[in-house]
């Protein structure tokens, strides 16, 4: 296969490291024309800001008429027209270096995202032969093969999972760069919370953003203010890795912690100081966690979305069955049932309609914090409730550090609500978080209100305007980042009250209470820290028809009237043990 390798003052910038190709001869299976390419983002781009996009390049493994290369500016999750399109009339097999016509560039800035790639021509010869000319290679990352087709009636870009990148790459003039120059990409570590006996797993992707070729070179890892772990390289390379398993400390205190890594040197010099030479991250170190509630399943609907009844289907099941999940529905801002307080979850969290959270938990080596199930939700059935109770069994693995009791009591007549809050916080919370913090939330259930649905025998979208909406977020009664919690003696109290909407039925709502890092204010800068560490939540309708709490508790009878759930008076003696079971005692149920 024929290689062309770039002149030194250009260099090949995406996911592919120089001219690898890894495999070779994939086909799609029917003739067409298909546009593919890969998502580059900041973390890759940024390191040649005020650099000149000068062409692109790609791998085909044999020759190819017909095709075109395009480069699309990616803004607000939305790809517009092409900032360029140009024609190819004959790819050869092996890389292929097109550039601009009529001298045109694009200048980085390093902050965008940008999508590029090319028409792959699939032939009903490559078909019939089973052998196509698509290449990829390996090291996969999210977005870094996509393919734009027609799938289950939805044109769009699908990202082509487990295949590895697809090879195309934007050529850039890096004249303008230091001479030596190393940046890092990616920074992993293992699970945020960590025992005394884990270890931080790390795993980092660096590349060569300079000019020239490098011989040797030091990379470093430190955690907190210790002293740096240096690590020496050898080899010139255009992309690496650095991957190795490190032992905490024995005397690291319990709490949060940072974790840096950064380079060292180049070809025996001190390492330039430049914006990606250093990357930094956290973990949490416990001992004590307490047990956990309830998991907290935040989902971000939009009544534009005809895929929202879709996930609905699979989730309103699973959440009436799954006692230890809470689903709360937040609807965007603009939305008939938004919820100006929430709107700041939105912000932070939704990147498509639906999409959800789990516990606003960052699942290890996620590109995101929310997670969608578009692409399957309309074709299989049962597929986003697996995944998230996947997702929930995974969850599970992370420590709990505060607990969560709601004690509601509500008046018919002037439809007044008291809510009590109380909870156990560990020994390990306050120097896990810092301070903690109460979000306290009101859902509701069987809200009719409109949303698109999709017409499958017709095949269109239609407007439902009696749609029924279950766990819809209504109300949120503390700040939306939540109210600062006062911790005594291991032990939080909180009350609030409020009168409910006339609109609003009381026998459909829920309490949702949980606790998170206290914070004035949720950036992106701190968000990843912001996880819930409990939740839980008590349906009202049990206080409206009288029943005003639920406990389960070692219960010990002294002079109460106890019944069982038919009306019999169990007969007792004093300061005797309850047996296992549902009681009445005192004008409470009692789950013992």
């Amino acid at each position: 296969m024929v290689q062309a390798q770039l002149p030194s003052t250009q260099r090949g910038v995406g996911y592919v490291a120089g001219d690898d190709i890894d495999t070779e001869d994939m086909y799609i299976g029917k003739a067409d024309t298909y546009p593919v390419g890969t998502l580059l983002t900041p973390s890759v781009l940024s390191s040649y800001a005020g650099c000149k996009v000068v062409g692109i390049r790609f791998a085909v493994s044999q020759n190819m008429s017909g095709s075109r290369v395009f480069l699309y500016k990616v803004e607000n999750n939305s790809i517009g027209d092409p900032m360029l399109s140009q024609s190819v009339r004959r790819a050869s097999a092996g890389w292929n270096d097109i550039y601009f016509n009529n001298n045109y560039t694009y200048d980085l800035t390093g902050e965008e995202t940008l999508l590029v790639g090319f028409n792959y021509v699939e032939t009903e010869e490559m078909v019939e032969a089973e052998k196509g000319a698509l290449c990829t290679a390996k090291n996969e990352v999210s977005n870094g093969f996509l393919l734009y087709t027609t799938y289950n009636n939805r044109e769009g870009w699908y990202s082509m999972e487990s295949y590895g990148n697809i090879c195309v790459q934007l050529i850039v003039d890096i004249t303008s760069l230091p001479g030596k120059d190393i940046d890092f990409t990616t920074l992993l570590i293992g699970p945020r919370y960590k025992k005394k006996d884990n270890i931080i797993d790390l795993f980092a992707l660096y590349s060569n953003v300079g000019r020239d070729s490098i011989s040797t070179y030091s990379l470093a890892y430190q955690i907190d203010a210790r002293t740096p772990v240096v690590k020496d390289f050898e080899g010139m390379f255009e992309s690496g890795s650095w991957e190795v398993e490190i032992p905490i400390p024995e005397d690291l205190a319990i709490g949060e912690h940072s974790f840096r890594v950064y380079v060292n040197s180049i070809d025996g010099e001190p390492a330039l100081a430049t914006r990606n030479d250093t990357l930094t991250t956290s973990f949490c170190l416990y001992a004590n966690p307490l047990k956990r509630q309830k998991h907290y399943v935040e989902q971000y609907v939009h009544y534009q979305s005809p895929y929202v009844p879709y996930l609905s289907r699979d989730l309103d099941p699973l959440a009436a069955k799954d006692t230890t999940m809470v689903l709360v529905n937040v609807s965007a801002a603009g939305n008939p049932l938004a919820v100006s307080k929430a709107a700041n979850y939105e912000d932070l969290y939704a990147y498509t309609y639906p999409s959800f959270t789990i516990d606003r938990f960052y699942f290890y080596g996620e590109r995101y914090i929310a997670f969608d199930v578009n692409d399957y939700v309309t074709i299989m059935p049962g597929f986003a409730a697996e995944a998230i109770k996947d997702l929930l069994y995974e969850a599970d693995g992370n420590p709990s550090f505060a607990t969560v009791d709601i004690l509601p009591q509500y008046d018919a007549q002037s439809r007044r609500l008291q809510l009590e809050i109380t909870g156990d916080v560990s020994e390990d919370a306050l120097p896990v978080f810092g301070e903690l913090g109460l979000t306290l939330m009101l859902v509701e259930d069987s809200v009719v209100d409109m949303q698109a649905v999709y017409n499958e025998q017709a095949q269109r979208t239609e407007w439902d305007y009696e749609y029924v909406h279950n766990h819809v977020l209504r109300h949120v009664l503390t700040a939306s980042v939540g109210d600062r919690l006062t911790v005594e003696n291991g032990r939080f109290t909180a009350s609030y009250e409020m009168t409910l909407s006339d609109d609003w039925q009381p026998e459909n709502m829920t309490v949702v209470a949980f606790v998170t890092k206290y914070a004035d204010r949720v950036t992106d800068d701190n968000v990843m820290s912001m996880d819930i560490t409990n939740c839980n939540s008590v349906a009202l309708r049990n206080v409206v028809t009288g029943i005003n709490l639920v406990h389960s508790s070692q219960f010990t009878v002294h002079n109460d009237m106890v019944y069982d759930l038919t009306g019999r008076q169990i007969v007792k003696s004093s300061n005797r043990q309850l047996r296992k079971g549902l009681y009445i005692i005192g004008g409470k149920k009692i789950v013992k």
